[in-house]
């Protein structure tokens, strides 16, 4: 038997302290599906956003839900550290 590609095309931009990594509509369905946002939050432990209130996780599976929901959906989620602010960004683009 053999098995498909998880992610077959994703990418991943450089930024300040850390990186970014953009997903298609289809690689974006199957983060989601795979429901990692509790196993993410466990092993990372890291609060809330202030803004939204959702968890690094809870973002993952929130924004990747919509991004693959989308055709031309992309997903992107990261981390920065700039001198002691380590920052982490989730988000999707129709």
């Amino acid at each position: 038997m053999a098995a498909a590609p998880i992610a077959s095309a994703f990418a991943v931009t450089p930024a300040p302290g850390g990186g970014y990594v953009h997903l298609s509509s289809d690689e974006a369905q199957v983060l989601h599906d795979a429901h990692l946002g509790g196993t993410i939050d466990a092993v990372t432990g890291w609060q809330p956003d202030p803004d939204s209130g959702l968890t690094f996780g809870a973002a993952i599976d929130q924004f990747s839900g919509r991004a693959a929901a989308s055709p031309s959906g992309t997903f992107y989620a990261g981390l920065t550290e700039i001198p002691n602010n380590l920052t982490w960004h989730t988000g999707w683009r129709r």
